[in-house]
C-alpha cells in the first residue's frame, strides 16, 4: 500500500538530512520555472500529463482546509529540458478555488504554473514543506512514473500558495537528471 511521506516545514528541516546540493534547489524562494528555463534554455518544456478532477489526499485535504472527500483540480506535469525531466510537479486546486481569474488555472495546459504564480501580483506564497519520498509514497512513484529514471530516494517540496484570494498547493519532486 503506497501512502504519504511526513512533511517538514521548511525552517524545521535539517533532521532530514538533505544533501547540500538538494537543499539549494528545495530553499530557492525565486520562481523554480525562471531557474529551470535559464539553466536549460529554449529546450524547456512543460509536459502535461494530468488535468482533470480527483479527490486529494488526506495531507493536502488538510494543508488546503478542505472537508474530507471534497474534489480537486489535479495537474501533473514533468518539466523538462530536451529529453531529460527535471521536475515533476503535482497541483492541487480545490474546486471552490477555481473561481473569478483563478478559474484560468484549469486552462493552462502546457504552459507553466510557476510563471503565474511570480507574475501575479496578488499571489502570495504561504507556506513551505519538504520530505524524503521513497519508494512506499505516492508522490513517489507519480513522479517515475513516465520516467526510466529508478532512484532510492526522491526529494520533494510543496508550497501552500494564495492566488485570487483562493488556495492551491504545489508539489515539485525534484529528479536525478536535475540534481547530476
Amino acid at each position: 500500500m503506497l501512502n504519504e511521506p511526513r512533511w517538514f516545514l521548511a525552517g524545521n528541516s535539517k533532521q532530514l538530512g538533505i544533501p547540500p546540493p538538494v537543499y539549494d534547489w528545495l530553499s530557492d524562494s525565486g520562481s523554480l520555472t525562471t531557474r529551470l528555463m535559464s539553466g536549460c534554455g529554449p529546450s524547456f518544456r512543460v509536459h502535461l500529463q494530468q488535468n482533470d478532477f480527483q479527490r486529494a489526499w488526506l495531507s493536502e485535504m488538510s494543508r488546503l482546509n478542505m472537508r474530507s472527500g471534497s474534489w480537486a483540480l489535479l495537474r501533473h506535469v514533468s518539466l523538462e529540458c530536451g529529453d531529460d525531466s527535471w521536475v515533476f510537479a503535482r497541483t492541487v486546486i480545490p474546486v471552490g478555488s477555481l473561481r473569478g481569474s483563478a478559474r484560468r488555472l484549469a486552462f493552462l495546459g502546457e504552459r507553466p504554473l510557476g510563471h503565474l504564480l511570480f507574475i501575479d501580483p496578488g499571489a502570495q506564497r504561504l507556506q513551505t514543506e519538504y520530505a524524503r519520498l521513497l519508494p512506499r509514497h505516492a508522490l513517489f512513484q507519480l513522479a517515475l512514473q513516465q520516467s526510466a529514471e529508478t532512484a532510492q530516494e526522491l526529494w520533494a517540496r510543496r508550497t501552500l500558495y494564495r492566488m485570487a484570494g483562493h488556495l492551491l498547493l504545489v508539489n515539485e519532486v525534484y529528479l536525478a537528471e536535475l540534481l547530476a
